[in-house]
């Protein structure tokens, strides 16, 4: 596996410019494994995470964090909102 470099997702510029082929692959990987965890409970890797590819790893990781920032704006828009 070619190794691909996921820096910090904070950027000033549009996200859109720093997504590379093998980022949107992976992107589309991690998507893809999740709809099939969700759906089924089997994890593309197995269970064991520290027997999974290190960027694989990463990447999981890095996506679950960037969802629960989306999630906490989210509540805090909604929050906002209702005052």
């Amino acid at each position: 596996m070619e190794f691909v470099v996921i820096e910090d997702m904070a950027q000033t510029e549009c996200p859109m410019s720093r997504i590379t082929p093998q980022v949107d692959q992976l992107v589309r990987e991690i998507s893809s494994a999740n709809s099939v965890r969700i759906a089924t409970g089997a994890v593309m890797f197995g269970m064991d995470s520290s027997e999974w590819n290190p960027i694989w790893y990463d990447a999981i990781v890095l996506a679950e964090i960037e969802k629960q920032k989306i999630s906490d704006a989210a509540e805090k828009m909604s929050r906002t909102n209702k005052r």
